[in-house]
């Protein structure tokens, strides 16, 4: 018995040492920035993005624990004030509100399509406009114990899954001028699932910004589709 008590407790610690490393927080990297005349001849300004996300986090991933319990789980509309992630460290270094805001900014201004694009906590920074609203950011992660408690993870070294790590973005998001008109809006959904992760290459927690980086490929393409259909409309 005590050589199994010790054959887990090295197990699980090598669990945490390989979650740790496959840990990272926001990264984000735009695109590279094309030089051609501006569609649009103004400023932008990218002010931080609302939050409409409902606040409600839950933890019930020591269930696994409970003897003949299979799973345990958790649940966070708000993942950065998550108290426990699976495979990471609790605290990450994320907030929607500005590394969205952010990375649109910088999206925006490699895109060429106006004359200079910033982040700003003024509005009244910019000729136009960029806004978002953020309407979901959920995570949900589990830990299998087949039942058998603290034991259960002596069967992941089997190839049995662990668990699952999902990752949810949904955003709205708009350009307007200062009379509110509303010159493009798009509404945005990206999901990352593992149903089934294993010891051997646990993934990360965290993918929080592949996400916003696809749907920034989406919503620029899909932007500047609407600009030159308005421009070509004005000749």
């Amino acid at each position: 018995m005590k050589r199994i008590n010790s054959f887990l407790i090295i197990l699980l610690f090598l669990i945490f040492i390989n979650g740790c490393a496959s840990q990272r927080g926001w990264r984000y990297s735009a695109e590279i920035k094309k030089e051609r005349v501006p569609v649009i001849d103004k400023t932008v300004a990218v002010t931080p993005f609302k939050d409409a996300r409902p606040d409600k986090n839950e933890n019930d991933l020591m269930l696994y624990m409970i003897p003949l319990f299979p799973v345990g789980w958790c649940e966070y509309s708000v993942p950065e004030g998550g108290s426990m992630k699976v495979n990471s460290a609790p605290v990450w270094i994320f907030k929607p509100t500005e590394d969205f805001a952010k990375a649109s900014a910088e999206e925006l201004q490699s895109s060429g399509l106006f004359k200079e694009v910033f982040y700003s906590q003024r509005e009244s920074d910019g000729e136009l406009l960029f806004r978002g609203r953020i309407d979901s950011t959920n995570y949900i992660g589990s830990v299998r114990s087949y039942g058998l408690s603290v034991y259960g993870p002596l069967l992941w070294i089997f190839g049995l899954p662990t668990g699952r790590i999902e990752n949810e973005v949904v955003v709205q998001l708009s350009l307007v001028d200062h009379a509110n008109n509303t010159l493009w809006s798009g509404n945005y959904k990206r999901n990352y699932k593992v149903n089934n992760a294993f010891i051997y290459s646990l993934p990360s927690d965290f993918q929080y910004d592949i996400l916003y980086k696809s749907i920034m490929m989406e919503a620029m393409h899909d932007l500047e589709s609407k600009l030159v259909d308005n421009k070509k409309q004005k000749l």
